[in-house]
């Protein structure tokens, strides 16, 4: 639950801005509280009339609200560019953006930080000197740094619209997620033994949403001894409310149930922090939309193609949660929609491949990328995990020899594909 909200918190432009206005709206009042102990001839402040302290605050607050709806329209701007260029998927990454909403939330808290001072300046220009000087020079600073944050935010917002910058990003924030995964020891992949036959008890999700994690450690101490459970969902599905989510044998009580269906986190929106396939699926978007006939950017689709090389080798490298686990008082669960290295290897390359067919660049970046991973994996001693690498080596091969590339272009990529080590179906 902790974690479903934090990630709220983080997709939110209005958390922390809020957060970061409400501060320094309260500064207002210390600045305010200071100014009233402070002597007028204060050297290192600002000497201020009545006059020129509503002149500067009403300058800070005129200033910092403008760049603020600047800020708001370049947000808006590159989240629709990224929509329409790369995949719809992707925009969460720039809404998170921690410098984004702290640009924001300075900008908007500059202005009311001028705008509270300004409402407690009394008197008339002929008084000579105001109580205000400590808050008028604060407010200048705030002033310089949200021009200064402006300026840094203009350059970030421009190198993070560079695609070679987002698939990085997606393939760092995969590989973080994957390395987040709680370890296990190697569990059986034993899948039978379910007593369907016996009746039992059908446990429902109260929510419509996405499943963002699962709590496999409280679905065991939820379920009874001597009781086996089978959960039909997994961290990524999309799950209607009233949906059943596990069975189990025997029934069990409704306080058992409701302890399981708790185990199950749902959510509005996916997170590539709980959901390592969330981030592979973004990355094959923006390859195949980079290889559909609209975008035809072959180059783009085979820099998304070396980046999976980061997030799979991270995957085939590391035990993957079983499709059976144990727990104690025999009780048992069975997991048959959790995904095992191959079905990770297929889903990231198999589309891929398919869109590729008749793109040399491409199809050449998708053998060196999988011999890459083969490699890696069989100097681990894990060739048990290099069949699907294999099997889609095999078939971008067998695609490239019944394609309609001349033969010169053929010959190159199977010579290639020698060379590192694929070998061309018989």
């Amino acid at each position: 639950m902790l974690q479903s909200l934090y990630e709220r918190l983080r997709d939110s432009l209005f958390a922390l801005p809020a957060l970061l206005i409400a501060a320094l709206g309260s500064l207002s009042w210390l600045a305010r509280r200071i100014d009233a102990t402070l002597p007028l001839d204060t050297n290192w402040l600002l000497t201020t009339t009545v006059d020129s302290t509503r002149s500067i605050l009403s300058t800070v607050a005129a200033a910092t609200i403008t760049v603020s709806g600047i800020v708001f329209s370049m947000t808006a701007v590159v989240v629709q560019l990224a929509t329409s260029q790369l995949s719809p998927r992707v925009t969460q990454g720039f809404l998170r953006d921690r410098y984004q909403q702290v640009t924001i939330g300075v900008n908007v808290g500059t202005f009311v930080y001028a705008l509270l001072v300004l409402s407690d300046v009394h008197g008339t220009e002929e008084i000579p000197f105001s109580r205000h000087d400590f808050s008028v020079t604060l407010s200048v600073a705030l002033g310089v740094t949200s021009m200064i944050l402006i300026v840094l935010f203009i350059d970030r917002t421009m190198r993070n619209l560079r695609i070679d910058t987002v698939i990085r990003w997606l393939s760092e924030q995969t590989i973080d997620a994957i390395t987040s995964l709680p370890d296990r020891e190697p569990p059986s992949i034993e899948e039978g033994g379910l007593p369907s036959e016996e009746p039992g008890s059908s446990v429902e999700v109260s929510k419509t949403g996405w499943v963002v994690a699962i709590d496999f450690d409280e679905i065991m101490r939820a379920i009874p001894a001597s009781t086996v459970a089978r959960l039909d969902l997994r961290v990524g599905d999309f799950i209607v409310r009233r949906e059943v989510a596990a069975r189990t044998w025997p029934a069990i009580d409704p306080a058992a149930q409701e302890g399981l269906a708790r185990a199950v986190k749902v959510a509005r929106t996916r997170s590539i922090a709980t959901d390592p396939a969330y981030g592979l699926r973004q990355m094959v978007d923006i390859a195949l939309r980079a290889l559909s006939a609209a975008i035809n950017d072959p180059t783009t689709a085979s820099d998304v193609i070396r980046h999976l090389g980061g997030p799979l080798q991270t995957l085939l490298l590391r035990d993957l949660t079983g499709r059976v686990m144990t727990g104690p008082d025999d009780r048992r669960l069975y997991l048959p929609r959790e995904l095992s290295h191959s079905e990770y290897v297929h889903n990231a390359f198999r589309e891929i491949r398919l869109y590729a067919n008749g793109k040399p660049h491409v199809l050449l970046s998708l053998i060196e990328t999988l011999a890459s991973l083969i490699s890696v994996v069989e100097r681990a001693e894990l060739s048990n995990r290099a069949g699907a690498l294999r099997a889609e080596g095999e078939a971008t091969l067998s695609m490239i020899e019944n394609s309609a590339l001349p033969e010169a272009d053929q010959q190159a990529l199977f010579d290639f594909a020698r060379r590192v080590g694929l070998e061309r179906p018989d």
